[in-house]
């Protein structure tokens, strides 16, 4: 459990990704303190001055003197409600801004004993402690109100942590816990990772490292500008991610197969269960405008391509025995000194 602690300043306050039970106390001036990048049963205090508190699920939320904002927003509905233990409805507010939300009418207000629930339809949002319904105001149209819900409102976003690539070569699985697929998903496994080399699985000149894990049957690739590593660059046109899994184009009229012998990414994911890869090279040997990123099986018996998107993420993977091989690249145009020993 980590405590982390403001200044006498303004400060931004985050929970690091993924952790819970850490406190965040703001101490004096305007502090925005952030829980939403936790995994929610943290401590947010903000202290003295006018702040911003911004809850994530089962966080307390604690203002303290001033004018203090209480913030109910995030991608998704909380698990459990945070826990707000200071509210003033003279002086503070609480904003609900979720995506999921349409019309103020979507946030709903009742009271439990000596405390008022705020809730999504049915989703309690926040237990606010021994306040009555009755001291929230919702008018606003005469710009009266304490409690509101406003849309897409900015969200205070923690400052990039850079990770050297020399640091990162020397020593992976200290880094790769950072690593997330597309969509931002920890997949774990993040002291399996192997570095296997670098290509250029992008098409645009720069290389990416290439690691697999045997624990999670999956491969990544991490990508570098000047030097560094930014592992928050995982979506639209990042190259730093867990590479995505695919549907074996060959098998979409044979969903009996799928999952199969004959199914390419079953195949592909068992071999880098097996650590039975190795990186051989990348490039548009086809010249179809996507890389072909190629691997070796372990015994030397075939080789595996996987055909990438532009921004790195697989279009499918196939295998090919040395005569597939050579046909490909002759009927390509590749050079022998190219490939010829691969296989």
């Amino acid at each position: 459990m980590a405590i982390i602690n403001g200044t006498a300043a303004g400060d931004n306050l985050f929970i690091p990704s993924g952790r819970t039970g850490d406190t965040l106390n703001g101490l004096a001036g305007g502090d925005n303190v952030v829980g939403l990048t936790g995994a929610g049963g943290n401590t947010l205090n903000a202290g003295d001055g006018d702040d911003s508190l911004f809850g994530y699920q089962n966080d307390t939320l604690t203002g303290g003197a001033g004018f203090d904002q209480f913030e109910l927003s995030g991608v998704k509905l909380p698990n459990a409600p945070n826990i707000i233990t200071d509210f003033n409805p003279v002086e503070d507010g609480i904003q609900v801004d979720l995506p999921l939300s349409s019309k103020a009418s979507d946030v709903t207000i009742k009271q439990s004993g000596s405390d008022t629930i705020v809730s999504f339809g049915i989703t309690p949002l926040a237990i606010v402690k021994n306040t009555l319904v009755s001291a929230f105001i919702t008018d606003t149209t005469n710009n009266l109100y304490n409690l509101y819900t406003i849309f897409n409102a900015p969200i205070p976003v923690p400052p990039v942590a850079l990770t050297p690539l020399v640091d990162f070569k020397k020593d992976p699985a200290k880094y790769m816990a950072s690593i997330r697929d597309y969509d931002g998903n920890n997949l774990g496994g993040a002291s399996s990772w192997k570095l296997l080399g670098d290509a250029d699985i992008q098409g645009d000149g720069d290389l990416e490292s290439i690691l697999v894990n045997p624990e999670t049957g999956r491969f990544a690739s991490v990508g570098a500008v000047n030097g560094d590593i930014d592992f928050s660059k995982y979506g639209l046109n990042g190259d730093t991610r867990v590479v995505g899994i695919y549907i074996d184009p060959t098998l979409i009229n044979k969903p009996e197969n799928v999952g199969g012998p004959f199914d390419s990414q079953t195949r592909f994911q068992s071999d880098l269960k097996n650590d039975n890869l190795k990186l051989l090279a990348a490039g548009d040997y086809d010249k179809d405008g996507f890389q072909d990123l190629y691997f070796k099986l372990g015994d030397g018996s075939a080789v595996l391509r996987a055909l990438m998107f532009k921004d790195g993420n697989i279009q499918y993977a196939n295998y090919q025995s040395k005569s597939d091989l050579t046909a490909f690249m002759t009927t390509n145009g590749v050079s022998s000194s190219v490939w010829g020993g691969w296989i």
